[in-house]
C-alpha cells in the first residue's frame, strides 16, 4: 500500500505520506470507536438530563432543541439550568464551548466576515456563503496552537483537551482536525437551520433533530474532514508549475488522406506523481482515449472491419507516447522528490496502533490475541506512529484519565440504578 502519489516531495512540513496515514488512522478510530467521534461531537451530556423533566415531547429530545438554541444565542447561555433539574456540568461540551468563543468575539468575526467576503467577490461576483464562513472562522481560529495563547479560550481549550486526553489524540494536529469538525458543525448543520419562535416548545419531531443525530452520531462532520484533511499540502497540486519546461502528454491521432494528414483527435494531460500513481494516470488518459475516439468515428462512415490493424498500431502508438512521458514526467520531478513510503502490512499496523492508543490494550494482549511475538506488534505500532507524528502513551498508565468521563459506562450505570 504505497502512501500518497508515486513521488513525494522533500523538504516540506508535512509529507503526502504522513498526510494520507493520518487520514487512515483517524478513519480506522471511527470504524472501531466510534465513541471518539460522538464524544467530540456531543451537544451535551446526556447523561446530566433529568430523567423526570416534565417537558414534551421527552426530556431528551427537549433539551436537544434546547441546546441548539445555545448555538443560536449567546442569551441561553446565562440561563441558570440547574433550576430546571440538569447538572452543572450538562453544558460541558467542545461543541458548545466553540459556540461561546464565537460568541464572546463576535464583532471580531463579523469584521472577518465582512473581509471574506470582499476576497472572495474579487474571485466570484457571487461566492457562497459557505465559503465566506469558512474563510473567516479559518482566520479567528487559525489552529490548535494560536487557540492556546487566546485567554478568552480557556473554556473550549480545557473541553477539546479534556477530549484528547481521554483517548490519547493529545498531538496538535490531532485538536487542529477536532477543530476542523466543530467548524464544519457550525458551517453545514447550524448555518443551515432555522428556528421558529415557538420551536423549543412545539411537540412535533424536527428534522434539525435528525440532522443533529447525524452530526453528533453517525460522523459526518468527521467523515467529511478526511475526504478533505485540512493539513494536506495544496503545493503538491501545483507543484509542477514552478518547473521550467515540466512535460506534458500530447498525443495526436491523424489520418493519412487524399489531401495529407487530417487531424482526427488528442488527448492532451499532465501527470503529476505527487498525487497519483502511473497506473490511475494511465486509466485516466485511456478513458478520454476512447471517448474521443467512439465520439470522432460514431459520427462517421469510417468501417475498421477488416482494417483492425490500422486500429491496433495507433493504440500501441498511444499507449508507448504514455509511457514515455510518464518517465519523462518523473525525471522531471524527481530532483525535487522522493519515492512515496509504502506500508507492505497494508493498514494492520494502523489497527494495531488505534487499539493500543485509543483501546488502550497491552502490546502483550495484542500479541497473544494477534499470534505474533510482542516484538513484532511494538515494532509495527512505533513505525507508524512517528509516520504519522502521534505521541503513543504511557504503556503503564492503566485505564483512562482521571476525571476523563465515559458516556456509555455513565448511561450503563444510571440505567442499572433506576
Amino acid at each position: 500500500m504505497k502512501l500518497g502519489g508515486e513521488l513525494e516531495l522533500r523538504g516540506v512540513d508535512t509529507k503526502t505520506s504522513t498526510i494520507v496515514a493520518r487520514r487512515l488512522f483517524l478513519n480506522l478510530v471511527w470504524e472501531m470507536k466510534s465513541e471518539v467521534v460522538n464524544d467530540l461531537m456531543r451537544l451535551f451530556n446526556i447523561e446530566s438530563v433529568p430523567a423526570d423533566l416534565p417537558v414534551k415531547p421527552n426530556p431528551i429530545d427537549y433539551s436537544a432543541k434546547l441546546f441548539l438554541l445555545h448555538t443560536k444565542s449567546q442569551h441561553y447561555y446565562l440561563i441558570d439550568l440547574t433550576e430546571l433539574g440538569y447538572e452543572s456540568d450538562v453544558r460541558q461540551t467542545p461543541i458548545l464551548a466553540y459556540f461561546d468563543y464565537i460568541f464572546r468575539n463576535q464583532t471580531k468575526f463579523d469584521e472577518l466576515l465582512i473581509e471574506s467576503e470582499k476576497k472572495w467577490k474579487d474571485c466570484s461576483p457571487a461566492p457562497h456563503q459557505k465559503l465566506i464562513t469558512q474563510s473567516a472562522l479559518g482566520e479567528l481560529i487559525p489552529n490548535w496552537k494560536t487557540l492556546q495563547s487566546r485567554n478568552d479560550a480557556v473554556w473550549l481549550c480545557a473541553e477539546l483537551y479534556q477530549w484528547a486526553e481521554k483517548w490519547n489524540l493529545k498531538d496538535d494536529w490531532c485538536l487542529d482536525f477536532a477543530l476542523d469538525c466543530l467548524k464544519d458543525f457550525k458551517i453545514e448543520l447550524i448555518d443551515e437551520c432555522h428556528f421558529d419562535d415557538d420551536y423549543l416548545e412545539s411537540n412535533h419531531y424536527c428534522s434539525s433533530l435528525w440532522e443533529l443525530n447525524q452530526f453528533c452520531h453517525h460522523g459526518v462532520s468527521w467523515e467529511r474532514n478526511l475526504s478533505s484533511f485540512r493539513s494536506e499540502n495544496i503545493e503538491n497540486y501545483l507543484f509542477t508549475d514552478k518547473i521550467k519546461g515540466y512535460p506534458k502528454l500530447n498525443y495526436v491521432w491523424e489520418l493519412k488522406t487524399k489531401n495529407g494528414k487530417q487531424k482526427i483527435f488528442s488527448v492532451d494531460e499532465y501527470y503529476n506523481p505527487l498525487v497519483m500513481f502511473p497506473e490511475f494516470f494511465r486509466r485516466k488518459v485511456e478513458e478520454q482515449f476512447w471517448s474521443k475516439f467512439f465520439d470522432f468515428f460514431s459520427r462517421r462512415q469510417y468501417i475498421f472491419v477488416g482494417n483492425n490493424k490500422l486500429l491496433t498500431d495507433e493504440l500501441n502508438k498511444f499507449q508507448k507516447s504514455v509511457d514515455e512521458y510518464i518517465k519523462k514526467a518523473e525525471k522531471a520531478m524527481k530532483p525535487f522528490a522522493d519515492k512515496t513510503a509504502i506500508k507492505k502490512s497494508g493498514d494492520k499496523h494502523f489497527r494495531w496502533l488505534v487499539e493500543y492508543q485509543i483501546l488502550e490494550r497491552s502490546f502483550n494482549s495484542l500479541a497473544k490475541e494477534k499470534g505474533v511475538d510482542r516484538k513484532a506488534i511494538t515494532d509495527g505500532i512505533k513505525d507508524v506512529s512517528q509516520l504519522i507524528n502521534l505521541t503513543l502513551r504511557d504503556s503503564s498508565e492503566g485505564g483512562r484519565k482521571q476525571g476523563a468521563k465515559d458516556i456509555t459506562e455513565r448511561q450503563e450505570r444510571r440505567s442499572r440504578s433506576k
